[in-house]
């Protein structure tokens, strides 16, 4: 008599398979969560970039820099150079300017999954011949100290010096 021949997979194939998805799954995710947080970050910088260049722009004209509130009219924002008040993605709920060139962006609520209330402030160093930015990340209590490593060191590489 004739065996009947096997089709399909067995369970421990099926086992390997699901263990193997598993195990790239485990490595995977954190990874694209960082790259999404460092995107966000990255976008919330380039929405301030035009106030970066006002300010550098009216300390070379040797205008004092007025202190900017967040949320100010259009008037304000001309006093540096600026044509309208900025506009910012999701990544920057406001923008203030201290006296003396010192921009702090509060972080869009949905940079980090809900976690509200964290800002990075850019001081500006006129001291060289082309205008240089230190950035301090002042996160929430609540955010988790790989998240503030991960972004201390985004701004470390990427927007201190430039």
């Amino acid at each position: 008599p004739m065996q009947k021949q096997q089709s399909g997979f067995t369970l421990i194939e099926l086992m390997i398979v699901v263990a193997i998805i598993g195990i790239l799954a485990s490595v995977s995710i954190p990874m694209y969560r960082d790259y999404i947080v460092r995107t966000k970050v990255a976008t919330a910088m380039a929405t301030v970039s035009n106030i970066k260049t006002a300010i550098a722009l009216t300390n070379n004209e040797g205008i004092a820099i007025p202190a900017i509130a967040a949320g100010a009219a259009k008037a304000e924002w001309q006093k540096i150079g600026m044509r309208n008040e900025p506009k910012f993605s999701s990544e920057v709920k406001s923008a203030a300017v201290a006296s003396g060139g010192a921009i702090t962006i509060n972080l869009g609520d949905d940079v980090f999954a809900g976690v509200k209330d964290n800002t990075i402030t850019l001081t500006p160093d006129f001291a060289g011949s082309v205008t240089t930015w230190k950035s301090k990340f002042v996160p929430n209590a609540s955010l988790d100290a790989d998240t503030v490593a991960l972004v201390n060191q985004y701004l470390i590489r990427n927007a201190n010096g430039s």
